[in-house]
């Protein structure tokens, strides 16, 4: 064999081998990935400790729970009393209604009427506390 056909034969046998591992790559990075599963932080469900009547109507309000009299449930380590609430632990908000009282730890308190709170903003809209009635909005 000559130089130049020993030459031709070792380059085209690696060029077989390069674009064979080329096109294996290629395949790889074309397969979808997948998602991670989200990790769900302890405490941060609703935890309904009363209600005198809890229904649930698919029809009218998707995921909500509507809870009515001597309301009381716990969320994030806050603890909160109302009339009646609607609850929705999938895109996690709750409105409560009638006397609401909410106690923090540290002893924080807050007494109103109407209290809407967004678990993604992490936001709490408070309407006609005290004597006032003012809008008050605050961060949980």
């Amino acid at each position: 064999m000559t130089l130049r056909r020993l030459y031709f034969n070792i380059l085209c046998g690696h060029r077989i081998m390069i674009i064979t591992i080329l096109c294996l790559l290629g395949l790889w990075l074309c397969q979808p990935v997948k998602a991670q599963i989200p990790v769900t932080v302890k405490g941060e469900k609703f935890y309904i400790d009363h209600a005198d009547n809890l229904r649930h109507n698919q029809m009218e309000m998707p995921d909500v729970q509507i809870a009515k009299g001597n309301v009381r449930f716990r969320y994030k380590g806050m603890t909160l009393r109302c009339d009646s609430a609607y609850f929705n632990e999938k895109d996690k908000w709750f409105k409560a209604f009638g006397l609401v009282h909410m106690t923090r730890p540290g002893g924080v308190t807050l007494d109103c009427r109407r209290m809407h709170y967004d678990g993604f903003a992490q936001m709490i809209h408070v309407r006609k506390c005290g004597s006032s009635g003012a809008r008050k909005v605050s961060s949980l």
